[in-house]
């Protein structure tokens, strides 16, 4: 009888023992569990908080693509986008003053998206309470570019003479005077760090109308001649018109870098070029609006003031360095720079066209390895933080 209790007592104790560690751990699981739950709160709260970070940071520096050097509007426009995204539930409390940089000189605006306790916004918990913690700390932050781009599709097929200077002082060329003509004439072109450069600057030169006009390759070239050239999809006139119409977005069969070399068409085809700039002109009904975008202008609809970025009259359009000018007939010719025109009007008849342009950046390009792609007007938009 001694020997069968102390049995029952061993196998009552490991009854016990195990009720015991499973409660443990019944109570051990549902307290990960419980953790879990709020860490997959906090996660949520971090990824909202990241995506509202970045909306800001993005819609902060677009606008630099209409107003290079306006902080203000990039700073504003960040505080809005970043406060209509929720970060669980509520609306995050974005200090434009604290909260948002913006560098005008490198085109970024960085974004801190931030619930705090500090902000009286901090994220509740749910089952950390019962470890006294009430409330938990979450932020974000991210910074967007406006990024050199090296090359970009969809080109207008004219190249044009980059800027160059009549004398020392940064004397602009009238339309009669011809590179070279004068021993004072000199070109030094644009880049991210150049002092001095004769070329267009993306920032100073904003909205700044330029008149394109045939050129003639047996004389000197002078300010905004076009010569056209020939595309990948053949030669001619019909060809000339179809990449003068072109397109806004997806189209990559002529995509052109800065340093290709492109053979010009022999003539300047004043007449097909000018049939084909009236009807880009006609597809969309944009003005140049110099009221808009706090006075630097940009392209609107006529009865609007906000900016048009996206617009099959927004073009980017070669450039060459006027020390080395094309030759008569089909010649090779490189491209030194691409830029960004809203194409606002045509004027006159026959070799006397005129190509009204404003200059523009033009984002949407391809983009280079690094910041240091110096004299790029192209400019593409991206996340860098």
């Amino acid at each position: 009888m001694h020997r069968s209790d102390s049995g029952s007592e061993r196998i009552a104790n490991r009854r016990g023992s195990i009720l015991y560690l499973t409660a443990l751990g019944v109570t051990v699981f549902l307290g990960i569990a419980a953790l879990a739950i709020d860490l997959g709160i906090w996660y949520v709260a971090r990824s909202e908080a990241q995506r509202a970070a970045e909306a800001g940071a993005h819609a902060g520096a677009s606008m630099f693509m209409t107003a290079p050097s306006n902080d203000v509007a990039a700073r504003s426009e960040a505080e809005s986008f970043s406060e209509s995204n929720r970060v669980r539930g509520l609306t995050p409390d974005v200090l434009p003053d604290e909260d948002i940089d913006v560098i005008v000189d490198s085109q970024k605006v960085r974004v801190r998206v931030q619930r705090s306790a500090t902000r009286g916004t901090p994220v509740s918990t749910i089952f950390a309470r019962a470890m006294g913690i009430d409330a938990v700390d979450i932020g974000a932050g991210a910074a967007a570019q406006l990024w050199p781009a090296d090359g970009v599709p969809c080109v207008l097929p004219l190249m044009i003479p980059d800027r160059w200077s009549e004398g020392p002082g940064l004397v602009w060329p009238q339309e009669s005077d011809g590179f070279g003509d004068d021993p004072d004439d000199f070109y030094i072109p644009w880049d991210e760090a150049s002092t001095g450069a004769t070329g267009y600057d993306p920032i100073a030169d904003w909205g700044t109308e330029i008149q394109i006009y045939a050129g003639d390759p047996s004389l000197a070239p002078q300010p905004s001649w076009w010569h056209p050239f020939a595309q990948p999809g053949g030669q001619g006139a019909n060809v000339l018109r179809e990449g003068i119409l072109g397109c806004v977005d997806g189209f990559t069969d002529n995509t052109y870098f800065i340093g290709d070399v492109v053979d010009t068409e022999p003539g300047a085809q004043p007449g097909p070029i000018r049939q084909a700039f009236e009807e880009l002109i006609d597809s969309e009904d944009l003005i140049w609006n110099h009221a808009a975008n706090g006075g630097s202008g940009c392209p609107t609809a006529p009865s609007s003031t906000d900016c048009v970025t996206k617009s099959s009259r927004i073009r980017p359009i070669p450039f060459y360095d006027p020390r080395d000018p094309p030759a008569l007939g089909r010649k090779p010719l490189e491209i030194s720079n691409i830029a960004g025109v809203f194409v606002n009007d045509v004027t006159g008849n026959g070799s006397n066209t005129r190509v009204v342009v404003n200059f523009m950046y033009y984002s949407g390009g391809i983009p280079a390895g690094s910041w240091g792609n110096t004299g790029s007007f192209l400019k593409i938009l991206r996340i860098v933080e």
